[in-house]
């Protein structure tokens, strides 16, 4: 008898074991789907790149810090054209106003509260083409645009593959 259910309690603990096993080997997979494990590579090319800007001017009159922003607007416009930027690539977004504080201190160096130091006005522009080469190229030598006083930062472009 004691053969008889140790034989038994073997079989099961061998059943569960080829059971636990198999369920941890098959884990991950899915019906009708199959996994690859490998380096593959594949040549392509983009279909569309989107490149984007940021421009900024400030001041403590708002007028005068609109009318830096357009100044710049039509200074980054300008560029892009005389690089081959066509005029339907280009995308300037609505101009963001932020109103910019100081901290004012007592004579004791005590925190007392804040008070309106500037506004400073942002804008982005975008740039949406199919011309790979000339995007990435216009985005590295935008900061050409410092000389004339346009205070832009640039962002990476980014491609994207249409199937």
């Amino acid at each position: 008898m004691k053969r008889t259910v140790a034989t038994i309690f073997s079989v099961a603990i061998l059943g569960a074991a080829m059971f636990l096993a198999q369920a941890y080997k098959t884990r991950g997979d899915q019906n009708g789907v199959i996994s690859v494990t490998g380096l593959g590579e594949v040549d392509f090319e983009s279909d569309q790149v989107i490149w984007t800007g940021r421009f900024e001017a400030s001041s403590v009159d708002l007028g005068e810090a609109f009318a830096k922003i357009k100044g710049q607007r039509a200074k980054v416009e300008t560029y892009l054209l005389n690089k081959g930027v066509k005029k339907d690539q280009i995308q300037f977004e609505q101009v963001s106003t932020y109103e910019r504080d100081k901290s004012v201190y007592n004579d004791q160096g005590k925190y007392i509260g804040s008070e309106f130091s500037e506004f400073e006005l942002s804008q982005r522009v975008v740039v949406n083409s199919t011309d790979l080469d000339l995007v990435a190229s216009v985005s590295r030598e935008i900061s050409e645009l410092l000389n004339d006083g346009v205070q832009i930062t640039s962002d990476n472009p980014d491609t994207i593959i249409r199937s």
